[in-house]
């Protein structure tokens, strides 16, 4: 026993000091632990709401933990053995994993759809998508088109205000910079009507002209931070009603900012058609092998081969565990954006997904051995 005992710890060792040899070579925190929390990082987001111009104190927050996997075999596609390290990766701030965060409304259940990603939510509740390194600097952020867009950072110089976005509310070094193109936008100006969904009475807003975008580079390419600062802001004239009259303010919105190295790529979460050929192959693999259990099940069904006890705690012990799993996942996620009857459905389909999968468990579990011989 004393033999066996030691014969196990030692084995024990050699893993624990394997998985602390490799977990560089694997791991996107390598070298770059994650120093912000998710409450900082909320945080956070309500200070930059305010300095953007509008509160967060009617609207929804999430922000879930991301690695931009396809951005890292992008430059490893490219680079191949010359690919440095992910330690080394990390510590030339390439944005391989972020905070992202979305400020948004609530979900309604006529918007349809029932899966959630952030990119999903941002595109029909969302207002403010915002992306956050490990050192909890904004490198993107994007307003959505289709709803109000709340910012707006008052000057008279549209200059002055795109400067004040990136060196005073996102804190960039533009000294470090060049300003090498201002580009203005072909936009039509339109006006919006106060009231308009969750916005306050008390305001109207204008559109004045067309969005202007404005590209800085790095001057010294040794220097720390991003090779390059992009900023697009939309002309803007807010009236505001108050006691003593209407107070007329010029400023711009925020339409989108990122801090990007070169090479990142434009979105850091798309596809390729490799990893759609991988998603295809597992899938249909799934398949088969759900075909192959389902049918040896039933068959020890058929013929009473099976230990009714065993297999009622194993589709027991699946269900709720993904269930519950499930719900806690969306209890501390998107519950703030959802209603609900949104709510009350989700509950539904995942008692259904976690009974499925605990019927596929137990079948498997028979197909295995859970059967008794037959008399």
């Amino acid at each position: 026993m004393g033999q066996r005992l030691a014969y196990w710890i030692f084995l024990g060792a050699i893993g624990f000091a394997a998985f602390f040899a490799l977990r560089p070579a694997v791991d996107f925190n390598a070298g770059d632990p994650i120093q912000q929390s998710r409450s900082s990082i909320e945080n956070k987001t309500a200070d930059l709401a305010n300095k953007l111009g509008f509160s967060i104190d009617s609207l929804n927050v999430i922000s879930t933990r991301a690695q931009h996997l396809s951005y890292y075999k992008s430059l490893k596609d490219s680079l191949g053995e010359e690919l440095p390290s992910l330690s080394n990766l990390n510590d030339s701030e390439l944005l391989l994993n972020s905070w992202i965060v979305n400020v948004g409304g609530m979900l309604q259940e006529q918007e349809g759809g029932y899966t959630f990603s952030q990119s999903e939510l941002f595109d029909k509740v969302g207002r403010l998508q915002l992306y956050y390194d490990d050192e909890g600097r904004v490198r993107r952020a994007y307003t959505n088109p289709d709803t109000y867009n709340p910012t707006f950072i008052p000057g008279d110089s549209l200059l002055g205000v795109a400067n004040n976005i990136v060196s005073n509310i996102l804190s960039y070094d533009l000294s470090r910079y060049r300003l090498t193109n201002v580009n203005i936008q072909d936009t039509s100006i339109t006006t919006t009507e106060p009231g308009f969904d969750n916005r306050p009475l008390d305001f109207s807003e204008t559109n004045v002209g067309n969005n202007t975008s404005f590209l800085w580079q790095k001057i010294d390419a040794e220097t720390a931070g991003p090779d390059r600062l992009s900023l697009e802001i939309q002309p803007k004239i807010r009236e505001q009603g108050s006691r003593y009259g209407t107070q007329i303010r010029y400023g711009a919105s925020l339409t989108s900012f990122s801090a990007k190295n070169d090479g990142e790529p434009e979105t850091l979460s798309k596809l390729s058609a490799g990893d759609n050929t991988f998603y295809i192959v597992f899938f249909l693999s799934i398949v088969l092998l759900a075909g192959l259990v389902f049918f040896k099940g039933i068959k020890h069904i058929n013929k009473g081969q099976v230990e009714w006890k065993r297999a009622l705690v194993i589709f027991t012990s699946i269900t709720l565990a993904l269930f519950g799993w499930r719900i806690l996942f969306l209890i501390n996620t998107y519950s703030v954006f959802i209603s609900d009857n949104v709510f009350t459905m989700l509950t539904f389909n995942f008692l259904l997904y976690g009974v499925v999968c605990g019927m596929y468990g137990a079948l498997a579990y028979i197909r295995v051995g859970g059967y008794r011989p037959a008399k």
